[in-house]
């Protein structure tokens, strides 16, 4: 993601120095939405525990301190699978193929039982205990080129991430909502989105309403 950075244009208050929207394309829109794809256990691995809120990361830490023999599989837990991305879309994780493996049980393939991990005892061998640990490929819903929203299509993200089509009635709204009468009090920055700022929006969108603000325009201590 570092060598394909995004861009987006910020519309800031001078005044308050706030960022009031961006103007988003679909790239940088695909990004946001794609972190609802993303699970809890891969964002604390990639915030780290330092960076976390709240308590995550000590639950996160506990099952890394945990001994392998009390935990049925840590890895489902530390590195979760990442849901399928659309090409072109700069996720913070991207699964390396577009296809995944999972298992199914040799004795009832045609059941549509399936597990990601072969050492899952088949529900259907009640007596044998068979594992389902027949590999074959599952390729997710075919969202491959396409992203999440429409192309063609300029977007509003608003400070606190709120994602809405670009007009100007809605440019007119949100200065009525903030009291701006006079346009001379904001400027535009155009600012890059890669992975340091991609982590920082993620970080900072589960502890403020004021992301886009924070992240871009709060200097950071080295």
């Amino acid at each position: 993601m570092a060598a394909n950075k995004l861009s987006l244009k910020l519309v800031i208050d001078k005044k308050s120095n706030r960022v009031l929207f961006a103007e988003a394309g679909k790239d940088v829109v695909d990004f946001l939405f794609s972190l609802l794809s993303l699970p809890i256990g891969s964002a604390v691995k990639l915030l780290t525990k330092a960076k976390m809120m709240g308590s995550f990361g000590n639950l996160y830490e506990s099952v890394e301190n945990l001994d392998a023999t009390l935990i049925n599989n840590k890895d489902l837990l530390l590195s979760p699978k990442v849901a399928a991305s659309p090409l072109n879309v700069p996720v913070l994780i991207q699964n390396d193929e577009a296809t995944i493996t999972v298992y199914k049980c040799s004795l009832h393939p045609h059941y549509g039982l399936f597990s990601t991990n072969p050492t899952t005892t088949c529900p259907m061998c009640t007596y044998s205990s068979q594992y389902m640990s027949t590999a074959t490929a599952y390729t997710p819903p075919n969202m491959v080129g396409k992203g999440y929203v429409k192309e063609q299509v300029l977007y509003m993200v608003k400070d606190n991430l709120t994602v809405m089509v670009m007009s100007s009635t809605a440019i007119i709204a949100l200065l009525a909502v903030f009291g701006i009468d006079n346009v001379k009090s904001l400027e535009e920055k155009v600012v890059d989105l890669g992975m340091d700022e991609g982590l920082e929006l993620l970080r900072t969108s589960w502890q403020s309403q004021n992301v886009l603000s924070q992240v871009f325009l709060t200097k950071k201590e080295k």
